[in-house]
């Protein structure tokens, strides 16, 4: 069988220059190691817990054979016509049925509640993981394996592992009683079955090897559908614009035949497996009855009826066993996916010394979602003064420095518009101070504390943000707001009138009407949808004034609003925050002309930093000639002259 080269299915255009832009997705070769089914079986309960459903099924199988061998005692009395023989022979055989029923029901009942445990375990560990997982990391896993991850994945642990492996159980022990019943009944049949069951295990060996890797094949094609089909959606108004439909149509329908691809020939390779087990059950089956024919004066008719019932269903046990085998390692994919998300970095929640000594495969970091902030003042920071140091960040997809050497002081309280060219630095000095990129070295200080040695949490939450793209949940007006119900409503309809949102809010529908009313029934559909992008910012910019943060930061807020709602925005920044510090993070020049200061982004490095009246003075200055170019350098000149 020829098979297509899913592994490197388009991975041809993943690396770009001299750095990785999206990391090659892993394919595991070769057996599933012990660690993964260690793995699964801690998630399960630990040794003891897997203990106890193995012995439940060894129970079921020993309670099976007693009773069929105490059924077939009793059809003997029943013709011997001894009475209480007859009643004998019946207890033992109500008895063994009911340690059936018995030990059937307990086993299902550990089954559930262990599989439930490890599939409830595995996913929070998956998801805590994932959730923690700096914004690198983001950058370079496509966001079609990471939903392939929580969906088949994640469904294949729900629902398939643990049946397969009580399957397995079941066929291997119901292996193991027919090959008992017959060498008890007729020790001379065990001869040729030896041969027979060493064909067995190269026939299954063969097709593990084959079925694991197409399963491991089937689960990577997946990604690649799951990505495109992610980005069509989000892109579709862009491909009807430029008539590409029938473009990704094609590209989605090869994506789609690769995946089948693999499934088709697994399938194959079931039919192949099952066509050989078939003949070698007969092959069992057949000297069994011989031997049975042979033996008629040696063995009684229970012990003769006994061998032939558990030969006829040699068949069926051996394929079960070989093909239950196969889905095991198979599924078992799944854990290893699921295992190398579990091993994802977390970013450094805890402080850098806390972090350096802890372990990468440790699991329990529950001061990691809400770290303790001992280590800064409950006050921390009053003032808002921020100080980059030396500060160098290089992202992984890069050899280069993105901040080279960035040295600057914002005293508190000051407003500092951050301007450059595309690429200069700017998002990335923005992302060093939330520290979504660590620096590689030097301090970030605000008011006198190294954040880069803090908690996460102590930082993040002490510091507002109003990003670019407006994000929003469908909800209230309250949950948007205020997520964690810490300010009454007259708060939230404050910073509402600031921002100029209160009377639209006010005349949504829901809630009692009016100012200070309840905000608990003013709803936001999806993604707020069901407000204009406009609106959408100033309720951003309205719950960054509500966490009454000293440091606030614009990340180029305005660069997709009307000039009305700019307006607006730089209004409450004039009036709104006065004694906040605010990074302001530009393309419209007049929106920082009067700010405090105005600092000039170049190839990575502080170009020019000074009030935006002086550097327009400096015909030489970058500034200068980054106003001169928007052809309104005047009204600038004069925005700048008037704040000063």
């Amino acid at each position: 069988i020829k098979l297509p080269d899913i592994a490197n299915y388009n991975n041809n255009k993943l690396i770009t220059g001299s750095g990785k832009l999206i990391d090659k997705e892993k394919k595991q070769v070769g057996e599933v190691p012990i660690t993964i089914y260690w793995f699964y079986v801690k998630a399960c309960g630990g040794i003891i817990a897997t203990l106890l459903l193995i012995l439940c099924f060894i129970w079921i199988a020993v309670s099976w054979v007693l009773e069929t061998y105490g059924l077939g005692l009793w059809m003997d009395s029943l013709q011997s016509g001894n009475s209480y023989t007859r009643i004998k022979s019946l207890a033992v055989y109500i008895i063994f049925s009911i340690s059936v029923l018995l030990s059937a029901f307990i086993s299902s009942l550990l089954e559930a509640i262990l599989s439930l445990r490890a599939a409830q375990k595995i996913h929070d560990n998956m998801t805590r993981k994932v959730v923690l997982a700096p914004c690198s990391w983001f950058d370079t896993t496509p966001l079609g394996r990471i939903i392939n991850r929580f969906s088949q994945d994640i469904s294949t642990v729900d629902k398939e592992i643990m049946n397969n492996l009580s399957e397995f159980l079941n066929c291997a022990l119901g292996t193991i009683q027919i090959i008992s019943v017959i060498g008890w009944t007729i020790p001379l049949l065990l001869i040729p079955l030896f041969p027979i069951m060493l064909f067995t295990s190269w026939i299954t060996y063969q097709y593990l090897q084959l079925s694991r890797d197409l399963k491991r094949l089937e689960s990577i094609s997946k990604s690649p559908v799951f990505v495109l089909f992610s980005e069509t959606v989000q892109g579709l108004p862009i491909i009807r614009a430029f008539k590409q439909q029938e473009r990704f149509y094609y590209t989605c329908a090869e994506r789609v035949d690769n995946m089948n691809r693999c499934h088709l020939y697994l399938w194959l390779c079931n039919r192949w497996l099952n066509f050989r087990m078939q003949n070698l059950g007969a092959l069992v089956a057949g000297c069994v009855g011989l031997g049975v024919v042979f033996s008629a004066g040696n063995i009684d008719n229970t012990t003769a009826g006994l061998a032939l019932i558990y030969s006829l269903s040699f068949t069926e046990n051996l394929t079960f066993l070989a093909r239950t085998h196969a889905n095991v390692q198979m599924n078992l994919n799944s854990i290893e996916r699921i295992q190398e998300y579990t091993a994802v970095k977390s970013e450094k929640y805890h402080t850098k010394e806390s972090n350096d000594n802890k372990s990468d495969t440790d699991d329990e970091i529950p001061s990691t979602i809400v770290p303790t902030t001992s280590v800064v003042p409950s006050n921390w920071p009053s003032l808002g003064n921020i100080q980059f140091v030396d500060i160098n960040v290089k992202y992984p997809s890069s050899t280069n420095y993105i901040l080279n050497k960035v040295n600057f002081n914002v005293p508190n309280g000051k407003k500092v518009g951050i301007v450059g060219r595309t690429g200069a630095g700017k998002s990335t000095l923005i992302s060093s101070l939330f520290r979504t990129v660590e620096p590689e070295s030097g301090a970030i200080m605000i008011d006198g504390v190294n954040i880069l040695n803090i908690p996460l949490h102590s930082l993040r939450s002490r510091v507002a943000i109003v990003p670019q793209e407006p994000i929003l949940f469908q909800g209230s007006i309250r949950s948007n707001l205020d997520p964690f119900s810490t300010s009454v409503d007259e708060d939230l309809w404050n910073v509402l009138k600031s921002v100029h949102l209160s009377e639209y809010v006010a005349s949504m529908p829901g809630g009692t009407g009016g100012e200070y009313g309840p905000l608990d029934d003013k709803l936001i559909a999806e993604k707020g949808s069901n407000l204009s992008v406009g609106q959408r910012q100033l309720l951003c910019m309205a719950r960054a004034l509500l966490r009454k943060a000293p440091i606030l930061v614009l990340d180029e807020c305005t660069a997709n609003v009307d000039h009305e709602t700019d307006s607006l925005i730089q209004d409450t920044v004039r009036n709104e925050l006065t004694n906040i510090t605010v990074l302001c993070i530009a393309h419209r020049l007049h929106t920082i002309a009067f700010y405090d200061l105005v600092l000039v982004m170049d190839k990575g490095s502080v170009a020019e930093y000074d009030s935006p009246l002086k550097l327009m003075q400096d015909d030489k200055s970058i500034f200068y000639s980054m106003c001169m170019n928007s052809g309104d350098f005047d009204n600038l000149y004069n925005i700048a002259k008037a704040a000063s």
